[in-house]
């Protein structure tokens, strides 16, 4: 299935792909640096804890943002169709209204108050 994205959907599904990478790399770079420091320090089982943990941690947290982008794309993408839909609609259905209410405004709902409507379809 191809998906034609808009700009701002573009925008959004690169920028998570982005973050996605970022925040991976970042996860387990911190993990390697705290392996790193534990091993220095004697605790070679927290050391190789910490490493594989932290390798597991960035793919998930990479994947999940990713995917995050790619959904949170598509639903802007699908959002701006119906907008766009929309107002092509209304602008093809609008009709103009014109509302003249005569008598006292205090006495709004009297008998002898009439409103008079006027209206006209607008050109397409």
């Amino acid at each position: 299935m191809v998906i034609i994205m808009t700009m701002a959907g573009k925008v959004i599904y690169g920028v998570g792909k982005v973050v996605g990478n970022t925040a991976g790399y970042g996860i387990e770079l911190t993990g390697n640096v705290i392996s790193s420091i534990a091993e220095k320090s004697g605790r070679k089982k927290f050391s190789q804890s910490s490493k594989k943990y932290s390798k597991i941690a960035s793919r998930v947290v990479g994947k999940t943002t990713k995917i995050t982008a790619a959904v949170t794309a598509v639903l802007v993408d699908k959002t701006i169709d119906v907008a766009v839909n929309t107002a092509k609609y209304i602008a093809e259905n609008a009709v103009e209204t014109n509302v003249r209410i005569y008598g006292e405004s205090e006495r709004f709902y009297d008998e002898d108050k009439y409103i008079d409507v006027e209206y006209k379809v607008l050109e397409k």
